[in-house]
């Protein structure tokens, strides 16, 4: 830069101490500070998303585990990384899912009765899931009531599996789902 200045590099042009500048800036060690903070709020703000619950700054979390770590006292029966087990599993299930929806074609959904020792099932096989549906859940189809007792997961082109009893009597109400498909194929 001294040299350049003493006019002995020859003419200096403005896109060369342009380039300079930048990759002064680029070097400086604030500048990497700040793309740290930058890239690990970005991480934080994912992870509070996507977990629900909100984690310390890297810095913060090393300096407590180097040096406060060790005096804490541990519950019995409880694993260090059970949450993080489960965020891992929650997290590579959910996107397994996504990639099956997307290469499987949407199909109308499939519906099979049943009647067992008076009781009437009523079996619906889907090709998305249905995210409200968790058991014990009261759903109503066509005029009749159901009550949801389990769901789950299978293969093939409908791989979402609900199973529903029929209740003899239904009250209309706001929690109650109202299943209403575009086009069904029922099975005998």
């Amino acid at each position: 830069m001294g040299a350049a200045a003493e006019g002995k590099l020859g003419p200096v042009t403005d896109q060369q101490i342009s380039g300079f500048a930048l990759s002064l800036w680029a070097a400086h060690p604030l500048t990497w500070l700040l793309a740290f903070f930058g890239l690990e709020g970005v991480v934080r703000l994912c992870a509070a998303a996507f977990t629900g619950s909100v984690y310390g700054t890297l810095p913060l979390v090393l300096f407590d585990k180097i040096f406060f770590a060790s005096f804490r006292r541990r519950r019995r029966g409880l694993a260090a990384d059970a949450g993080l087990r489960s965020n891992a599993t929650s997290f590579w299930s959910a996107l397994r899912e996504r990639l099956t929806i997307a290469r499987r074609a949407e199909v109308p959904d499939q519906l099979r009765f049943e009647k067992s020792g008076g009781e009437e099932i009523l079996e619906i096989l889907s090709s998305r899931r249905k995210y409200e549906w968790t058991p014990p859940r009261v759903v109503r189809y066509e005029q009749s009531y159901y009550r949801l007792e389990s769901s789950g997961t299978t293969s093939g082109p409908r791989p979402f599996r609900y199973t529903l009893r029929r209740l003899s009597t239904g009250v209309p109400g706001r929690s109650v789902l109202v299943y209403t498909p575009m086009e069904v194929r029922v099975v005998q």
